[in-house]
């Protein structure tokens, strides 16, 4: 088992499962799956705390382009690699003991990109 710890800084996820949470995935869990394990804890406890976002995967990622949104802040950091690069690899296995520190939509985000109808992200996730 892999160690991820996620800190998600906005304001109604914390309020479903609090500002940091620590993970235990499989060897390799890359990013996308530790956000689909997140996202299965938030709906466990309720409704989605988005009118507009169907799930934090949708907020943040384009499965159709396989990229992050241009105004998600994402870090991700190991003991070994201080700056792992999820951005040009979404999918990519990440190191025991990650630590993830996410912004849904982040403080510079002067032209967001279009997010997909959930719906749409539904169709092709699955």
């Amino acid at each position: 088992m892999k160690k991820i710890t996620v800190e998600i800084q906005e304001s109604g996820i914390n309020e479903k499962i609090g500002k940091k949470i620590t993970l235990f995935l499989y060897e390799k869990a890359n990013f996308i799956d530790v956000i689909k394990k997140i996202d299965k804890i938030i709906l466990r406890r309720g409704k989605f705390p988005s009118d507009y976002y169907g799930c934090l995967l949708h907020w943040i990622y384009n499965p159709i382009e396989n990229r992050f949104y241009e105004q998600s802040g994402i870090h991700v950091s190991a003991p070994s690699q201080p700056f792992i690069n999820v951005r040009n690899d979404p999918k990519m296995e990440l190191p025991y003991d990650t630590t993830i520190i996410l912004l849904p939509t982040g403080p510079c985000a002067s032209s967001p990109d279009k997010v997909l109808s959930y719906k749409k992200f539904l169709e092709v996730i699955t």
